[in-house]
């Protein structure tokens, strides 16, 4: 049995879908699996804005903000950073708690427009 002109573009067109897709769901399992979920997940949904905004440019692909992200994390020491981000917070909670406890001049501490909003008060 032959194929008319048209059933066999429509079957070419529906083979080459098929193997695109398959493509596809195997570049994402392998992105997931050498970057990790939770740097897929950043990467896709930056690509998906971009593009619905119209900035993607031509060389804009999942693969490559994944790359780019894991150039930018590369020797950073996870425990060195919690150590600073707790330090930063004892800090702000001694400043934030003399503030409230001594309530000094206004030329003591920075001109805040709203320090009751911003909890220094």
């Amino acid at each position: 049995m032959t194929l008319s002109k048209h059933e066999q573009d429509f079957a070419d067109a529906m083979a080459l879908k098929l193997r695109l897709n398959r493509e596809a769901r195997l570049t994402e399992a392998r992105l997931r699996e050498e970057h990790g979920d939770f740097r897929y997940d950043i990467a896709a949904k930056c690509v998906s804005d971009h593009q619905k905004a119209g900035t993607a440019g031509p060389g804009l692909t999942v693969a490559h903000v994944a790359d780019m992200m894991h150039e930018l994390t590369m020797g950073w020491d996870v425990k060195v950073i919690a150590r600073a981000q707790h330090q930063a917070e004892e800090r702000n909670h001694l400043i934030r708690s003399w503030v409230k406890a001594t309530k000094p001049e206004e030329r003591l501490r920075w001109r805040d427009p709203a320090p009751t909003r911003n909890r220094y008060l």
